[in-house]
């Protein structure tokens, strides 16, 4: 893990060195080149960290946001947790199932 934030700070400062300023710089910069420089490594900090993140959710669980907005991303229910949920459900009924026959077996025993 640290590795792969090295490596995106790395990157980022990589290109914010190595990218030329404008002329006149812009006023969100204050006109200032070191302020320039690090507003742009921290816009590819943002973006690396959001492109890894899309990347490891998809290719390594599998899973696609469903939505993408300024509050975040939003991701589908996680399908482990749904599918320990209708087994648990399901266990529930089958051994509801196991005393309902029990019974039977027993009354028809004593008949």
């Amino acid at each position: 893990m640290r590795g792969i934030c090295a490596a995106i700070f790395v990157t980022a400062i990589v290109a914010g060195v190595r990218t030329r300023p404008p002329a006149r710089l812009p006023g969100w910069a204050l006109h200032s080149h070191v302020v320039y420089v690090l507003a742009l490594v921290l816009a590819v900090v943002v973006l690396l960290c959001v492109m890894l993140t899309l990347a490891v959710q998809t290719i390594v669980r599998g899973r696609v946001p469903t939505a993408l907005s300024r509050e975040g991303v939003v991701w589908p229910e996680d399908p482990t947790r749904t599918t320990r949920q209708a087994l648990a459900t399901l266990q529930g009924q089958v051994d509801q199932v196991v005393v309902d026959v029990a019974e039977i077996a027993e009354r028809a025993v004593l008949r």
